[in-house]
């Protein structure tokens, strides 16, 4: 059986995507409070309540992700290694970048503890997260939905 998604921020904002989400939401999938927070900031009050009740929903299926405190620690320590390794040096990185840094690798635990798979358009974040966490499973929406790239 294959991985339930964990679609990505950048994925529900994508007007190419959103019919094929329409379809994928029938199906498992996660649903995580990182992302929902993301897609809150520039969120109307229609988009806000239908924001409220996917998490409803997802929550009621035990599918709502939400980082406990470990999640959190083991975060820091995944961007420790990045750094330590050499990898990315997490002092020359801007407050917004280094914020986006944090949220994806939320979004990546998330998706590793749920033995999910991120679907997202930003790769090189991922790519990098993954180097230090080895079991993470991510794909572009174009793979995902076997489309082709834009």
């Amino acid at each position: 059986m294959p991985h339930a998604p964990l679609f990505e921020t950048n994925v529900y904002g994508s007007h190419e995507y959103q019919h094929l989400l329409d379809i994928a939401f029938q199906r498992k999938h996660w649903v995580s409070t990182v992302v929902v927070q993301e897609l809150l900031v520039i969120a109307d009050d229609e988009k806000i309540n239908w924001y409220r009740d996917q998490m409803k929903e997802a929550s009621s299926k035990n599918a709502l992700l939400t980082p406990d405190h470990q999640d959190w620690f083991e975060v820091g320590k995944c961007l420790q290694r990045l750094h330590r390794g050499d990898i990315v040096d997490i002092g020359s990185l801007d407050q917004n970048r280094l914020s986006n840094l944090v949220k994806d690798a939320l979004i990546a635990r998330s998706a590793v503890k749920a033995n999910g798979v991120v679907v997202t358009e930003d790769i090189s974040d991922f790519e990098l997260i993954k180097r230090v966490m080895k079991s993470l499973r991510y794909l572009s929406p174009s793979q995902y939905f076997q489309t082709r790239p834009r």
